[in-house]
């Protein structure tokens, strides 16, 4: 029920406040999932139109939602999101940091919590983990440089 409710409610995504928005938001609770396919249906509905652009209200779901949550729940999903983000995303900087630091956030964590579950994890593991993550993040900046400058 809550999720035919949520549906039909946000069909109309760009005629809704941000106000409307969160209390989409706080009826889907630890279904996040729900609101994050209501959006995807309206960005795949509207990727095709010309100079297609994020809306302010799809930014400001996009950053109360607690996308880490919507991986969990929904890993396909979380995808399908994000590539469809990748067609509304402008080659300029503010649009690729805010992609990237939108996708940072939900994974960060993600892996280190597997790993902190797992009894049978070694300290190699540990380590290998926290290397990768951090040449991750070294590598990012300088790729979305150079995509700004090809």
């Amino acid at each position: 029920r809550k999720e035919g409710f949520i549906a039909k409610y946000m069909e109309d995504f760009s005629s809704l406040s941000t106000k409307q928005v969160d209390l989409m938001l706080e009826l889907a609770g630890k279904e996040v999932e729900i609101v994050v396919r209501s959006l995807t249906n309206h960005l795949s509905k509207h990727l095709e139109d010309e100079g297609a652009i994020l809306s302010d209200t799809s930014r400001h779901l996009l950053d109360n939602t607690n996308l880490s949550l919507c991986l969990s729940n929904d890993k396909a999903e979380f995808v399908k999101l994000f590539d469809m983000l990748h067609g509304f995303i402008h080659k300029s900087y503010e649009d690729l940091n805010w992609l990237y630091e939108l996708h940072r956030n939900a994974t960060e964590n993600k892996e280190l919590t597997h790993f902190a579950a797992t009894k049978d994890t070694s300290s190699d593991e540990i380590t290998h983990l926290f290397h990768s993550f951090e040449r991750y993040t070294t590598i990012t900046p300088r790729l979305i440089e150079y995509l700004l400058m090809n």
